[in-house]
This record gives structure tokens, C-alpha cells and sequence, in this order.
């Protein structure tokens, strides 16, 4: 609620949201269903044999009608019920619009691209995935801080005054490492690519640059092994050696 004091996670902001969009939601399909489904009024004085009436409508189902009854059209009609779900499509694509906005968690982060974002740029996607890491690496320094230390500093108070508690004890502080390891892998990865890209673009950076490096802790970052996806040297000097090779072949030939 906006008069609490404490903070507000990613549920909580599209508590809203959601209820409004499953209520749209329902009465749309409600009005669909009535609309699809055949409704019918019906006089059983005017049928020859009532009980017929308890059968389920079919293609080729047969009705016998009274004598009294000089038209079918007094003993059976059909209720139409209009459909108008397709009013609720404006007010679902209007929450669709804003739930970024109301979570603070773009598209990007979940692995999908709407139509209306494939004109964005490079940089306003990476600023939006920025925006978007710092807003997720706050909840979980938040878990750090309010859940997994506090949790811990028990645990260890706990032990601590057991006596024949026979673990490890000692003049210790817990302090739970997620959000440093979240900023390590993600946040420090992100500024690592820009930097290198910055350097491998300018000639008089470049020359000064180490790209395997820069390539190998990314690779770290991801938790990935380097060695699994980048070419050893002995690798690499067998190719430049076969490209020479190769060259020299075809200037021979020419």
C-alpha cells in the first residue's frame, strides 16, 4: 500500500493489473460463450410429446408439434445474445501496454519482443536492460539483507550457546553474497562487453587491448568454461599456418 513503509516486490506492483486483466478477461469469454451456444425459448404445450424437449440439440433433430399449434415459430425460438467481447480487446491491450511500466521488468528480461519494439535501438535496449538488472538486483539484495542473514545469524546465535554444539564456532558475520554475485555476473558482464567494444573500435585503443582476456571472463561470468568455446593457441597458429598455406597456393597458381 502506498502509506506502508516497506517496500513493494514485482507481485505486489501487478497485484492490480492482474486483477483487472483476469476480469476483462472472464467477461469477455463469458459473453463468447453465451453468444457461441444455442439459447432456446420454447411453449411445451405446443409439443406433441414434452419429454422430447429434454434432448440435446443436434444437427437433424425433429421436433412433433401439436395440432394447436399453427406455426413453430409459437412454440420455439431462438434467444440471441449479442457478442460484444471484442470490446474488451482495447482495455486488455491497454494493460498489456503499461504492465512494464507498473513492474518495473521490461519484455527483454523475460525472452520476448513485442511488434511495437522491433524499432528500438541497440542503446534503448540496453538501457532498458539495465534499468531492468538494477530493479531485479535490488530484490534480491533485499532477500540477502532481510531473509538469508538475518535466518543465518540465528542459526549461528543458536549453535553458538549450544554446548554440545561440537561445529565450527568462532567471532563470525554472516553476510550473504547473492546480490555481490548477481552484480559479478550480470551487471560487471554488461559494462565488460561495453568496454571491450568501446576499445576494439577505436584504432588507437585497440593496439592496446587484450581481447582474450575480455572474452574469457565473460565467458566466467556466465558460468561457461572458456576452454569449451574459445580456440586454444596451438589451434589458432594451425589455421593462420593453413590460411598461408593456402594463399600461397593460389598465388602460385595465378
Amino acid at each position: 500500500m502506498l502509506d506502508e513503509a516497506q517496500g513493494q516486490g514485482i507481485p505486489d506492483n501487478m497485484e492490480g493489473i492482474q486483477y483487472l486483466f483476469n476480469g476483462i478477461l472472464r467477461s469477455g469469454l463469458d459473453n463468447y460463450k453465451l453468444a457461441a451456444n444455442v439459447i432456446l425459448a420454447l411453449k411445451s404445450r405446443f409439443f406433441e410429446d414434452p419429454a422430447q424437449l429434454d434432448q440435446p440439440v443436434k444437427p437433424g433433430l425433429r421436433f412433433d408439434l401439436s395440432d394447436s399449434c399453427d406455426d413453430a415459430r409459437k412454440a420455439m425460438q431462438q434467444v440471441i445474445i449479442q457478442d460484444v467481447s471484442q470490446s474488451a480487446m482495447p482495455w486488455l491491450q491497454q494493460l498489456w501496454a503499461i504492465k512494464d511500466t507498473i513492474s518495473n521488468v521490461p519484455d527483454i528480461l523475460q525472452g520476448t519482443i513485442g511488434p511495437q519494439q522491433k524499432g528500438d535501438t541497440a542503446y534503448e535496449w540496453s538501457q532498458r536492460l539495465d534499468f531492468g538488472s538494477k530493479y531485479i538486483g535490488l530484490g534480491i539484495r533485499n532477500y540477502d539483507e532481510m531473509m538469508i542473514e538475518p535466518e543465518v545469524m540465528d542459526l549461528y546465535v543458536y549453535n553458538m550457546r549450544d554446548p554440545n554444539f561440537q561445529g565450527g564456532k568462532g567471532d563470525y558475520i554472516v553476510h550473504a553474497n547473492g546480490f555481490a554475485s548477481f552484480q559479478d555476473k550480470l551487471i560487471k558482464t554488461q559494462k565488460l562487453k561495453e568496454m571491450l567494444g568501446l576499445m576494439l573500435a577505436s584504432e588507437a585503443l585497440g593496439v592496446w587491448v587484450k581481447v582474450r582476456p575480455h572474452i574469457e571472463q565473460i565467458y566466467r561470468n556466465l558460468d561457461l568454461d572458456p576452454e569449451e568455446f574459445l580456440k586454444t593457441e596451438e589451434e589458432y597458429q594451425q589455421e593462420q599456418k593453413a590460411q598461408a598455406e593456402q594463399q600461397a597456393q593460389m598465388m602460385q597458381a595465378q
